[in-house]
């Protein structure tokens, strides 16, 4: 997700401030996903490295995306917004979302999980949405 995500989509302005700058984009090192690179790329300006690539979690609505993060030892997240469910043999994302709006919901439940983050502001993204952890499915 990019910092400008976390600007414009209002239920998830709440994590704005954790998406470090400068924002990764693969033209900086001229390869593309799936490349395997892109990923070491990623886990780098992050500031983690390949030994804590699992602590990335990337956000999709594309399968080539998913299958190459997941390769790659990336938690992924794949947004499902013609509701077909996933049908790439190739790999199968952590989670699945129906559209970016549910995105809080994991994220507070990650924070929750990994102890991450204010608990005030998880509380505020759920209540944001009004919904519950049962919305988000997991793989």
């Amino acid at each position: 997700m990019t910092k400008t995500t976390t600007e414009t989509v209002k239920e998830l302005a709440l994590f704005s401030t954790s998406i470090p700058e400068p924002i990764c984009t693969v033209d900086d090192i001229e390869k593309y996903k799936p490349h395997p690179m892109c990923y070491e790329y990623l886990a780098a300006k992050a500031g983690k490295g390949m030994q804590g690539v699992g602590e990335i979690v990337l956000v999709s609505g594309n399968p080539f995306d998913i299958c190459g993060a997941s390769e790659a030892g990336l938690k992924t997240c794949w947004v499902d917004r013609q509701g077909t469910g996933w049908q790439d043999g190739l790999g199968a994302p952590l989670w699945i979302v129906k559209s970016l709006e549910e995105l809080p919901v994991l994220v507070e439940g990650l924070l929750k999980e990994h102890g991450w983050g204010q608990k005030e502001e998880a509380e505020a993204a759920t209540s944001l949405l009004g919904k519950d952890e049962e919305t988000v499915e997991k793989v």
